[in-house]
């Protein structure tokens, strides 16, 4: 549309929705992955898993983990393996973590549903609590790696 000068306004124009409509900057600094050690992974597990050493008393192992409060069970299971935590004999200062042996990637009605409950029905696969991780989508910014290992270990409780 144009106004009675004949510059062109946004009155009535649409709303395009192909533009993200935040700004996405970089950060700075390097990015967690880059800046890591290699790990070395334990060779007697399928998964690439490894020992993490524990930063900070076990009480505040999961208190900060935003998937915590995801839901009733997740936040239920997260205080099970607080509680399982505390009571190893010695208490170690370590911990498992476990990357899953597979991702199944997949983007909204693309069939990544049906065939994860495909899946699960196998014996050797757990369900994970939390279906769409969306660890490369754009809920990502702000999550560490810890964070998303915290959730896989969810699944490995159950």
């Amino acid at each position: 549309m144009y106004d009675s000068t004949g510059n062109q306004t946004t009155e009535g124009r649409r709303r395009s929705h192909a533009k993200v409509p935040i700004a996405c900057q970089l950060p700075a600094k390097k990015s967690e992955i880059l800046a890591m050690e290699p790990i070395k992974f334990l060779k007697h597990y399928k998964n690439p898993c490894w020992w993490e050493r524990i930063q900070g008393p076990v009480s505040d192992l999961y208190t900060q983990n935003p998937y915590r409060n995801y839901s009733f069970a997740v936040s239920k299971t997260f205080e099970k393996l607080k509680t399982l935590r505390s009571r190893q004999h010695p208490p170690s200062n370590y911990r498992l973590r476990c990357l899953p042996y597979f991702f199944l990637a997949g983007q909204p009605k693309c069939g990544s549903t049906d065939i994860y409950q495909r899946l699960v029905t196998h014996p050797e696969i757990i369900a994970s609590p939390v279906k769409e991780s969306h660890w490369w989508g754009k809920n990502r910014y702000g999550k560490s790696v810890s964070v998303v290992s915290d959730v896989l270990k969810l699944s490995s409780s159950q």
